[in-house]
């Protein structure tokens, strides 16, 4: 799998609250709302969102309730799966999509890594175990990569791997995708689209003219109009009146996620079917 790391030190809580307060207290901004196009900047170093600024301090384990990552996991039973078309279908998506393929600063702004990339989908072959020991080796798989906590600075954050079964291609499918880049909507876009690639790779998908960084210079350009600063006073004085909120302790909540993932028809393989991506089922295994 392809890595690359952009920092070359790993930055603590407040160096990385630093690094924000830093840039915004340098900001120059325009003030007209307006989002262009400018592919001749997709690969210039761009501020992150507010979410996206809480997601990289809270990989922290030196800030309180840290130490974990935004993400989700998938699994996908397939009784038959092509595992060099699903790569050509990922190699698509990233091409297609600059934020799959970004990284975090040092700085506390982002970067799109230019082209070629690929995340690899990295396979293991499990037919050689007894039933037993193969819902163990599917267990432990389930459980490491929900465990793990991407650096940000390295790419890819999000790995796919397929757990084969059988000879005749009958396996596993596993994705966990690092949603610090991926809202909830453009999660289910990317596996429609992935499904749609797997089940027809001709499929020339309808052009991306505006990106993420296009939106969030626009965003970040608007906070400098005077409909935000009105906008702005106005939340700022209707806090005065708001009441304090209960004070709640902290509380870490422990998921048992053995039982979870446990089985080929429970946990998360059962809840993939449930959820969105039921129509990516049908286009991937068939």
């Amino acid at each position: 799998m392809q890595s690359e790391r952009i920092s070359k030190t790993a930055l603590s809580g407040m160096e990385k609250l630093n690094a924000l307060a830093l840039r915004a207290k340098n900001k120059k901004l325009p003030s007209r709302w307006v989002v262009k196009a400018a592919p001749d900047a997709m690969y210039k170093p761009f501020p992150l969102s507010d979410m996206q600024q809480a997601y990289w301090i809270g990989r922290d384990k030196d800030i309180g309730g840290g130490g974990v990552a935004m993400q989700s996991y998938v699994e996908i039973d397939c009784p038959a799966l092509d595992v060099a078309r699903l790569q050509r279908a990922l190699d698509t998506l990233v091409s297609r999509h600059p934020m799959l393929r970004a990284v975090v600063l040092e700085d506390g702004r982002q970067q799109v890594l230019p082209l070629p990339r690929r995340l690899s989908v990295r396979e293991e072959n499990l037919q050689h175990l007894d039933a037993e020991a193969r819902e163990q080796r599917l267990n432990d798989i389930a459980v490491e990569m929900i465990a793990t906590v991407s650096d940000l600075s390295v790419w890819p954050q999000s790995e796919v791997r397929f757990s084969r079964l059988s000879p005749s291609g009958a396996g596993r499918l596993h994705f966990r995708f690092d949603q610090w880049a991926i809202d909830g909507r453009s999660f289910q876009i990317i596996f429609e689209e992935l499904g749609t690639l797997y089940a027809s790779p001709q499929t020339a998908l309808p052009p991306l003219r505006i990106t993420f960084r296009d939106y969030l210079t626009a965003l970040e350009q608007s906070k400098n109009g005077v409909e935000y600063f009105e906008s702005e006073r106005y939340w700022k004085d209707r806090l005065k009146s708001w009441a304090v909120s209960t004070s709640l302790p902290p509380r870490r909540l422990a998921l048992n996620w053995n039982r979870m993932v446990s089985g080929s028809s429970s946990g998360f393989s059962k809840v993939a079917s449930m959820r969105s991506m039921a129509f990516c089922l049908l286009a991937m295994v068939t």
